[in-house]
């Protein structure tokens, strides 16, 4: 029963050869693509024998199940079956003289039972190699069915030196080679330093592609990777802030846990950046492990937000998409406090629609106005629908949100739109949110502009495939207001195994026992939208300088990214982006 299994089972009763059996059930449910059930409290017993007694508290499980799989390198880069599909299914073995030829199995829990697969076989050499067979037969699918490619390993590198304005960020990648551990970094005065080490697993190479890759952005505080390859380079990442660092040389400073010492040359520029103008932001939804303390009496959902609101504050993002609950009232009012206008409710009023229906999600909505100032209520912006063309998402949302705007005319509604043909609800919208599926050519997003017939309308991208691309030099040419990247705080049901789920994990904040810690462990993506938000502070120093030699380089800029996405794409390599800080520094230089 290895497809689909069968739940909510209490016993099992087989007649056997009498003799001696080896058994074998595997007792994990896979939940949907977003939830792993919690098994807490399980007694499994055959003719009596216990076979598995099961009594955990909630963080036992979070720490035992759900985290275990993302604190350590992955066992294999090679092989999707010895990296993930082994050790899923919870797998329960046990050896049994059945004299009677009778076998019974009893299961006693706290939910339902799910029986995933059961095999007996008899405990002899056959036996046992049958079910060897079984177990390599079960390898071979689900590496053919999960294809590992691997790319050239990196090599490490000499140590590059490092250039930052005064009052700059950047990001700073190293290679080390293998078996090279950093203990720490210290930065000179002035300048201060966030480390986190790439932890080694294997990766979608597409979103819903099934081809694995081995990968290191998977990024780890620095010293709290529990297990490492060791035939394999690691990656230490750096950002770094010039805070109070005056014009000139300084240093970095690596310490390595076999007391080796190594320095990185930074030169903090006489150049003083603007603050940020641009609003980029993921999107945060509670963490599940949160969502479960929460549901058991532990609500720490509020402290973890303003936890990842500040920590992406820090980074220069802005959380403008913190997880409106219509729900819950005061918790919304709190996440507003914590967050910057306009906000972006993703999931709340779809949410409320699907849970009670028109009438209650207005109801909700009129007692939230009561709730709040006129400026808070006007400047949040309600999703309605996610991909409408998607045949798998529907439009029929769009319905419910006319009859909430007839009763409540101050509702703004957003959309997430990835088809051209998803142009025809722009004239309905308060807010778009558009990707190269819906595209992102300048002509294309001029139109799109001028479809936004509702007072004061915006106009976000989200989710491009080239995040820095788009978050940084195509808001600036394009004029959007804003970018959105899906998604900070949502996993898959498995957070750290990426063939579980119906698409790759876009956790750009990954899953924590302590919703507050002091530095969090995120993906390496997470730094490319900083980046993108710092590229943003170039260009508007540049456009506000009288240098004539920043009025060229702008110049430069709009003539070589032009005005389709794809050519842009292509042209903005990690090359442009290491050039454009080179001249720009350049042309600002006092």
């Amino acid at each position: 029963m290895l497809a689909d299994g069968i739940s909510g089972i209490d016993q099992v009763r087989l007649s056997v050869t009498p003799g001696r059996w080896h058994l074998r059930l595997w007792l994990e449910d896979p939940g949907d693509w977003e939830t792993l059930p919690r098994v807490l409290n399980r007694n499994v017993t055959a003719n009596g024998l216990v076979l598995d007694h099961r009594a955990w508290s909630l963080p036992e499980w979070i720490s035992r199940r759900y985290l275990a799989g993302g604190q350590g390198d992955t066992p294999s880069l090679a092989s999707a079956w010895e990296a993930f599909g082994q050790r899923r299914g919870d797998r329960i073995d046990a050896t049994l003289d059945l004299t009677d030829g009778q076998l019974e199995i009893a299961f006693q829990g706290d939910r339902p039972t799910y029986l995933a697969g059961l095999t007996l076989a008899p405990a002899t050499d056959a036996g046992e190699a049958a079910l060897a067979g079984l177990d390599a037969r079960r390898a071979e699918a689900f590496d053919a069915a999960w294809p590992v490619w691997s790319p050239p390993t990196p090599v490490s590198g000499p140590v590059a030196p490092l250039e930052i304005a005064q009052n700059g960020a950047v990001r700073y990648a190293l290679w080390l080679p293998p078996g090279a551990q950093v203990a720490q970094v210290r930065a000179d005065a002035g300048l201060e330093v966030q480390a986190w080490e790439g932890r080694w697993t294997l990766e979608r190479a597409q979103a819903a592609s099934q081809l694995l890759i081995p990968a290191a952005r998977h990024l780890m505080p620095l010293g709290s990777l529990t297990s490492r390859l060791p035939d394999r380079p690691r990656r230490l990442v750096l950002w770094l802030r010039a805070v109070s660092a005056k014009a000139g040389p300084h240093a970095l400073t690596l310490h390595f846990a076999d007391g080796a010492v190594q320095r990185v040359p930074v030169t903090v520029l006489p150049i003083t950046l603007p603050e940020a103008r641009t609003a980029v932001s993921p999107y945060l939804d509670d963490p599940p492990q949160e969502v479960w303390r929460a549901d058991g009496g532990e609500d720490r959902r509020l402290e973890g937000y303003r936890c990842d609101a500040r920590f992406l504050t820090h980074l220069g993002l802005t959380p403008h998409a913190p997880p409106l609950d219509l729900h819950t009232p005061a918790r919304l009012r709190a996440m507003l406090a914590e967050s910057a206008p306009p906000w972006i409710a993703y999931a709340g009023l779809k949410r409320a629609l699907a849970d009670g229906g028109v009438e209650a999600t207005a109801k909700r909505l009129h007692d939230l106005d009561g709730a709040l100032l006129p400026a808070q209520r006007d400047q949040i912006y309600w999703s309605i629908a996610d991909e409408p063309s998607n045949p798998a998402h529907g439009s029929s949302d769009f319905a419910a949100g006319a009859r909430l705007r007839e009763a409540l005319p101050w509702l703004k509604l957003a959309a997430h739109l990835n088809a051209p043909g998803d142009a025809q609800f722009l004239a309905g919208l308060d807010m778009a949110l558009v990707n190269q599926g819906f595209g992102l050519d300048r002509p294309q997003l001029r139109t799109a502009r001028a479809s936004l017939t509702r007072p004061d309308a915006k106009l976000w991208l989200y989710n491009a495939e080239s995040p820095r691309l788009a978050a940084g030099f195509w808001l600036w040419l394009t004029g959007a207001e804003g970018y959105l990247q899906w998604h900070a705080r949502m996993p898959t049901a498995d957070p750290f195994d990426p063939t579980d789920g119906r698409e790759a994990d876009f956790g750009l904040l990954h899953p924590s026992a302590d919703p507050c810690p002091a530095l969090p462990a995120i993906d390496d993506s997470l730094l490319t939208l900083a980046e993108a938000v710092e590229d943003s502070r170039w260009i508007t120093a540049l456009a506000g300088s009288r240098a004539p030699a920043a009025a060229r380089l702008l110049g430069v800029l709009r003539d070589t990214l032009g005005d389709r996405w794809a050519d842009a794409r292509a042209r903005a390599t990690p090359e442009f982006f290491t050039m454009f800080r080179q001249k720009a520094a350049l042309a600002l230089r006092p």
